[in-house]
């Protein structure tokens, strides 16, 4: 998987075989673990609240204030990618609102902490997904499997992961 994804960089040409290095992507985790939740969006934004007893999935704003804490967002791109993934508890037709909410607020405070801009892509295709983090010069998982899949093929690729406090692993420290 590895090398399909640094032959389609190489193909991409410029730099750093197409990494750009003003761009910083996100992974928000959303849809069930914001819907299902008692917990109002501004809580979650607030505090941090566990999902299912042990899991940090949904990530707080200070969370992403201490992963940026060593770079300067001025004057490169946030991408937040995610897609809510919702289960039974909501029909096909309801809008997940709390992850609506959650996603604006998110972008918001990477606008006011400085990002010349704020790109969102949302519901789309984890190959597209995949390629965006791999193109990425910083990366900021949120929670869960594909946030530390994310996360250890950007290491992999050379790019830089930044984390917030409580992730899997210590600041610093290798995603084997």
């Amino acid at each position: 998987v590895l090398q399909v994804i640094r032959s389609r960089l190489n193909a991409a040409g410029g730099r750093d075989g197409g990494r750009d290095k003003d761009v910083v992507v996100v992974h928000l985790r959303l849809g069930d673990v914001l819907e299902e939740k008692g917990v109002s969006t501004q809580e979650m934004l607030n505090k941090d609240i566990r999902y299912r007893q042990h899991a940090r999935l949904v990530r707080p704003l200070s969370y992403f204030a201490k992963a940026i804490e060593k770079i300067s967002l001025a004057g490169k791109r946030v991408v937040i990618i995610g897609a809510a993934h919702i289960d039974d508890t909501l029909s096909p037709m309801e809008v997940p609102l709390k992850s609506c909410l959650y996603v604006h607020s998110v972008a918001d405070f990477f606008l006011k902490a400085g990002a010349k801009s704020v790109d969102l892509r949302l519901g789309g295709l984890p190959d597209d997904d995949i390629m965006e983090v791999a193109r990425s010069a910083y990366f900021i998982p949120s929670g869960g499997g594909f946030s530390v899949f994310l996360a250890k093929l950007v290491q992999k690729l050379g790019g830089t992961v930044l984390y917030g406090p409580h992730f899997w692993m210590k600041h610093g420290d290798a995603i084997n």
